[in-house]
């Protein structure tokens, strides 16, 4: 097999075996609810049934690979197990008002002999410890997918800052006057399994597995630059967010209504209740922060674009005045080609008296000229026919150089007749 194909099939396995881990949780969280309340509720494994689809789709279609922002996986798993958390702690509430005792049971597995006795109080709280445990190490174990290695340490590490803090709230059942009111036991566990959900996201912290191949990219450096800048600062606002009211809001507010109605100060209560208020100050801080580094960073890429399209104008400009040069340039030699056909045409055209130059040459070699060949147009000094021709040449030149001065008139006038009469005489 292939590199590509190991590296599948592993992704596979570990998907496989993370879920396999936590349906078997799952079925522990039934059976004791079904042991709790003495008859069969085997009806709550119905409940599994989404989180099974999810696992053949992943490890199928998906060949193993969790989602980029969401964890499906972890949110169908809460979403069977808690319903049998609720059970086992509102039995625990009954049980607590009818008699104050608690039984001790074995821990029986055949061909094992463990000595150890747990308390049904004390299985109810292995369950819901077990269920936040085992979602941090399932995130470990699971394939990192879009999420890098430095990413997901960071996200472990702020998992597990919730879950001490999750597990915490159950210490409010100590009170018994807290313990003895069925309303606050709603409210607990309402507000716990709402932040439970939080492990189902996976935005704790930006993803950027491609930002070094995006920064290569030199026609668009600065875009992708500044795509990934804005997309930190919402990353960062998101989980900023749902801290705030998935988690130290609601449990401020518990433990206040707590401490307030019921007088339960202790220790452990008023280390949390600073603990909330300090985080929700640097959540509000920080969220400033980010919308200020966020409208900050909206004026300079306006700016930026106002810079380029003024850049933009000026080449065009400048690409405009340079074809315009480019056109005359053309305009002029076209000019030039013309005038100099039109010359050469009028060398050989017919004359007034509709003889050709060729034939007044020639009648002019055969007729006895003992004087010079021709003289100037005053009459004064002979001319040559060599110098009489570079004059001409010389005209030419000087009248084609004053029709380009005056915007590429095409047309030239020039007197060869009078040059020809001159030659003859």
């Amino acid at each position: 097999m292939t590199s590509a194909r190991v590296q599948v099939t592993a992704a596979q396995l570990k998907a496989l075996l993370v879920r396999l881990v936590l349906c078997l949780h799952f079925l522990l969280v039934v059976w004791r609810v079904t042991v709790a309340w003495g008859k069969t509720l085997w009806f709550l494994t119905c409940a599994i049934a989404p989180f099974l689809i999810e696992t053949i789709f992943t490890i199928v279609k998906r060949k193993g690979t969790e989602w980029k922002w969401f964890s499906l996986c972890f949110f169908f798993y809460s979403g069977a197990t808690l319903p049998g958390i609720w059970l086992l702690e509102i039995k625990r509430t009954k049980t607590y008002l009818s008699a104050n005792v608690t039984s001790l049971e074995d821990i029986m597995i055949p061909g094992l002999d463990i000595p150890l006795r747990l308390s049904s109080d004390t299985w109810v709280l292995v369950m819901e410890e077990l269920l936040l445990y085992l979602m941090i190490l399932g995130r470990w174990i699971l394939p990192r997918g879009h999420v890098g290695r430095e990413e997901l340490s960071q996200l472990l590490f702020a998992f597990l800052g919730m879950a001490s803090d999750m597990i915490d709230l159950f210490s409010l059942f100590e009170e018994d006057r807290i313990r003895v009111d069925m309303s606050v036991t709603y409210a607990l566990l309402a507000v716990w399994s709402w932040s439970v959900l939080q492990f189902s996201l996976t935005f704790y912290t930006a993803h950027r597995p491609r930002r070094a191949r995006g920064l290569q990219m030199t026609g668009h450096r600065h875009d992708t630059l500044s795509v990934y800048r804005l997309n930190i600062i919402y990353t960062e606002l998101a989980a900023s967010f749902v801290s705030l009211f998935m988690q130290d809001g609601p449990f401020l507010a518990l433990r206040l209504y707590t401490v307030v109605v019921y007088q339960t100060v202790n220790h452990s209560t008023i280390f949390f209740i600073c603990k909330n208020i300090l985080v929700i100050f640097i959540l509000i801080y920080k969220i400033v922060i980010l919308c200020h580094k966020r409208v900050r960073q909206k004026s300079e890429e306006d700016g930026s674009e106002v810079v380029d399209e003024g850049a933009k104008d000026t080449e065009q400009s400048l690409r405009g005045i340079k074809n315009g040069h480019s056109a005359k340039r053309e305009l002029v030699e076209y000019n030039n080609h013309v005038d100099l056909e039109e010359s050469d045409n009028q060398v050989t055209s017919v004359d007034d008296g509709g003889q050709t130059v060729d034939e007044l040459v020639a009648e002019s070699s055969n007729t006895d000229v003992t004087g010079p060949l021709c003289l100037d147009a005053s009459g004064d000094a002979p001319l040559s026919p060599e110098k009489d021709r570079m004059d001409r040449q010389e005209q030419e030149k000087e009248e084609l150089e004053r029709q380009e001065n005056k915007d590429g008139n095409l047309t030239v006038n020039i007197d060869t007749t009078t040059n020809i009469d001159n030659h003859i005489n």
